[in-house]
Formats: C-alpha cells, structure tokens, sequence
C-alpha cells in the first residue's frame, strides 16, 4: 500500500502500464494501455494470445494460407513454397519453381493468362504459348501456337510439307519441299494448277494437239506427234510409249510383195496389207515400230525390201508417230478391203475401236486422181504418181464400238483400203 513500485520493475505504480506485473520495458504493443505483459490481447485484434496465431501482430482473421501455425500477418512464407513473400511471385499460391511464363511478375500459379496474350488460361486453347489470335487450324481445341500438328494429318509440322494444310500421304509432285495439297504449283512447271492443263505433269509450254483441254504431256488419249510425212525419212516426234505407223504402197505389173521395212537399222511389224487387180497391181499395207524400236534406231531412214528384189513401178510411202499408244497389245484390231474394179467407190473396211485409241487407214487407186474420207475421219496425206493415188487418213476413237474406214476417189478403177485400230496405253 505504501509502495511505490509494487511489481518492483524500476517504474512507479503511477507511470506503469502493468503496476502489478513486472515489465521494465513498457511494450504495449496494441497501444491500448495495458502492456503487453498484462494485456491478454497484445495486438489488440481481438483474439487472446493463446489462440491468436499472430498475438503480436494484429490479424482478426487469422488467416493462415499455408496452415502452419502462423498467421500471414506475421508469417515470411504465407504460402510454405520456400519462397519468402518479399520475392515470392505468387506470395499467397504456392510455387516453388517461381514459373513465369509471360514474365509479367506474377508466377503462373496465380497469373490467369499465364502466356500474357490477352486471353485469360481458363478460355485460351495455348494457356502457356501467346496466341491472341487462337488460330486452331485443325480444331482440336489446341492453338497452332502450341499444337504439335496443326492440320491433325498426323504428320508433326516440322516433317509436314504442308504443315496448315491435313494431307497424310505427304505427296509432293514436284519434289519442291511443298506437298501438293498446299503448292500452288504442284508439277513445278511454271504454270499454277488453276491454269495448267496438265497440273501434275510438267509441261511449261502447255502443248495441247487435240485442243481438249488436257495437254499432251498427260494425254491419255493417242495422239498423233508431228506430222505425217512422205518418202523413206521421217524424225520421229516427241511423246511417251510412241508407236512409229508406216504406210507403203505401190502400184505393178506383179504383186510382188513387201518381205520386210527397217527404221534406222530396227523391223517394223507389218499390221495387215492388200493387193487390188488382176493383170496391173495396187497394194497397200501398214507397217509398226514401237517405243523400243523407236528408241534403238540409229538413223531416221526407212528401208523397205520387196519380194524377190524387184522395185515397183509406183511407190507410195507415208509416216507418222503416235504418242500413248499401249506397248503390249498396240493394234487392237486391223481390217482389210478391195476391189478389182471401178466399185464401190466409196471403198471402205471396218476395225473394233476403244475409247482413246485412233483408228489409221491407207487406201489405193490405181488411177492418178484424189481422195476424200467419209465419217469424220481427215486425211493426212495424199500422193499421186504416174499412175495411182494413194492417202491416209486418221480418226479419233471417243467411244468403243467400230469404225469404218470410208474413202471416194474421184477416178476409180481397182482399189485397196487397210484399217488398223491402235489401243491407247493403260493408266
């Protein structure tokens, strides 16, 4: 009663924020009058110490992110990472690796658009690729900025040769690096697809005989290359599985035959001949050399050896190359007429014809004069001599069937006409 210091810790009763517990220092933390010492409340939040897991700071809430024991008001790590909230970028989601994908500062952990493209994690089809775009060409539901195969063919974008484009067989035509399905230009001929008549053959200068649209370099059809030319020399055209069509023909006092023809030093194959007449004589045969042959020749002069050695008063020779003709089986059918008088004029035959095939035909007069062709079919040379004519004529096949061969000479007397159906090469 009479002390003046009754806690006895070096301040009077008077000045003592705990006059009855000793406390030297005077720490009120809470400001509120009572020491801390004495104060059941230290931070004054309150929460009692003795439940308060920060009783020095003040934190009504208690919140306590990582759970152990210390409040975040007073806890360095709030999220338990390891990282102290002073340098942690997610100081209330824990995240050890600091993972900052954008590099914005804020650790992916707690970033919503982690790659900082404007479109938040929860709707972006590449949460850790920028794509504000969220191109998805093959909608797959990842973004090509993060999509492995962006077309969805199977074929990863740094082997696709069309890496936005689905084609799984990888074809590439002209073997330029771009597959077909995205190059503009698929035979790497210079002319764009759109426009190329043969789009995945290259042909630059665009070359189209039959003027059908399809260019000769992808011509399935039979089509004749160059010219037909007259005489014992031709050049042979240009083409693929070419076959080499010679007409000879000559008019006599015997029928003394044709033994054999050579081009440049390789046999033809005779297709079909035939003699008109009884005492003069006018014949008329066609003669092949295929591809092969055609490739093997040394020179571009034919030879034509007749029976017994003789050479015929009135020889008729004519010439042309074919390209796409089949190699195997070139002459689907052949066919032969004649007549030993003035009639009939028209003198015709008839052959078997297949779609894209072309049917041939020479014919023979023993009187000078000329030629015309019923049908459709155009003639491609006619010659006379002292005393005959001959022609050859061409057609077209659009459709299987047959077709007839049909000449009129303006002078007839004997005549002989041969057919042949040649059959176009396979796909």
């Amino acid at each position: 009663a009479c002390d003046a210091d009754d806690d006895g810790d070096g301040v009077d009763d008077g000045l003592d924020n705990c006059p009855l517990t000793a406390n030297p220092s005077q720490l009120d933390t809470d400001l509120d009058g009572a020491g801390d010492a004495c104060d059941t409340d230290d931070d004054g939040d309150g929460v009692d110490d003795g439940l308060d897991n920060c009783p020095l700071t003040a934190n009504p809430s208690q919140l306590d992110t990582d759970l152990d024991g210390a409040g975040d008001a007073c806890d360095a790590d709030d999220d338990g990472d390891g990282v102290d909230d002073g340098v942690d970028n997610c100081p209330l989601t824990a995240n050890p690796s600091q993972l900052d994908t954008d590099l914005d500062g804020a650790g992916d952990a707690c970033d919503a658009d982690d790659d900082g493209d404007g479109v938040d994690d929860g709707v972006d089809n590449c949460p850790l690729t920028a794509n504000p775009s969220q191109l998805d060409t093959d909608l797959d539901g990842a973004g090509d900025a993060c999509d492995a195969d962006d077309d969805g063919d199977g074929v990863d974008d740094g082997v696709d040769n069309c890496p936005l484009t689905a084609n799984p067989s990888q074809l590439d035509t002209d073997l330029d690096g771009a597959g077909d399905a995205c190059d503009a230009d698929d035979d790497g001929d210079g002319v764009d697809d759109g426009l190329d008549n043969c789009p995945l053959d290259a042909n630059p200068g665009q070359l189209d005989t039959d003027g059908d649209g399809l260019g000769d370099a992808c011509e399935t059809d039979i089509l004749l290359v160059g010219p037909w030319t007259t005489g014992l020399t031709h050049t042979a055209g240009t083409g693929n599985n070419r076959l080499l069509v010679f007409m000879v023909g000559y008019e006599n006092g015997t029928d003394i035959l044709v033994n054999t023809v050579s081009y440049g030093g390789q046999g033809l194959t005779r297709i079909n001949g035939v003699a008109a007449g009884t005492t003069f004589f006018g014949r008329v045969e066609l003669w092949y050399l295929n591809e092969a042959g055609i490739a093997a020749a040394t020179g571009n002069t034919f030879s034509v050896a007749y029976g017994g050695g003789a050479t015929p008063a009135d020889q008729h020779y004519g010439a042309a190359t074919y390209a796409n003709v089949n190699q195997t089986a070139p002459v689907l059918d052949s066919s032969v007429n004649s007549t030993d008088v003035s009639t009939p004029n028209p003198i015709a035959t008839t052959v078997s014809v297949t779609t894209g095939g072309m049917a041939v035909s020479g014919s023979f007069c023993g009187n000078v004069g000329s030629y015309t062709w019923g049908n459709g079919w155009s003639e491609v040379l006619d010659q006379s001599m002292a005393s005959s004519t001959s022609s050859t004529a061409g057609h077209p096949v659009t459709a299987d069937g047959s077709d007839t061969a049909s000449a009129t000479h303006t002078g007839p007397n004997r005549q002989a006409i041969v057919a042949a159906s040649l059959s176009a090469a396979p796909i």
